[in-house]
């Protein structure tokens, strides 16, 4: 399941972020499936008393913010 995973995060990053370089969308692709990965889910609710509606909103803000750092790097 993980290379479809993989692939499927790869594929909507590079959609949402045209330009990077094989590395940079490599390296997004590993944080944004550390994000959101079980652990990390668990480790919201099981550290930080939080639910999946809170993580989430956490994830999207990170992933928003690493986009724009990105884009911006590119203007």
């Amino acid at each position: 399941m993980m290379p479809q995973r993989v692939a499927l995060a790869r594929k909507t990053i590079a959609e949402r972020v045209p330009g990077l370089t094989g590395d940079e969308l490599d390296r997004f692709t590993r944080v944004f499936l550390i994000l959101t990965s079980s652990a990390a889910m668990r480790a919201y609710k099981d550290y930080l008393g939080l639910d999946a509606s809170q993580a989430g909103n956490d994830v999207a803000w990170a992933a928003e913010a690493l986009q724009r750092s990105m884009r911006r790097s590119r203007g």
